[in-house]
């Protein structure tokens, strides 16, 4: 099973379980966490990240969701603003147990990392 690691605004996890990273996500609109970011200890550097977006949550939708996938040669970086937690959860769930997150309705930014 892969290794992950967990930060939030206050907190770096490298011990815990799926009902820890849930509840992270299930109580970060209420909480002063401001984001949540699940990664691979794994050299890949894939991870998975939301923050509530205060800026402009009422037009875009109030998390913002961006995975890294990692590729033979570099990354690919995905974004996606939603009002559905279920599907927050659900894109973390996926990645934390190695399942294909559907990226179809995702913006590719790529190219806001490129070096």
């Amino acid at each position: 099973m892969k290794q992950f690691y967990l930060i939030t605004a206050k907190n770096k996890l490298s011990k815990f379980d799926w009902l820890v990273i849930e509840q992270y996500l299930i109580d970060l609109p209420y909480s002063d966490k401001e984001f949540v970011v699940l990664g691979s200890l794994a050299e890949d550097d894939s991870y998975i990240q939301t923050r509530i977006n205060t800026d402009s949550y009422q037009t875009e939708g109030l998390y913002e969701l961006e995975v890294r996938i990692p590729l033979d040669i570099g990354f690919k970086h995905h974004q996606i603003a939603t009002n559905d937690a279920v599907k927050i959860i659900t894109y973390f769930s996926n990645f934390y147990n190695n399942q294909a997150i559907d990226l179809d309705l995702f913006k590719d930014i790529t190219g806001e990392f490129s070096k």
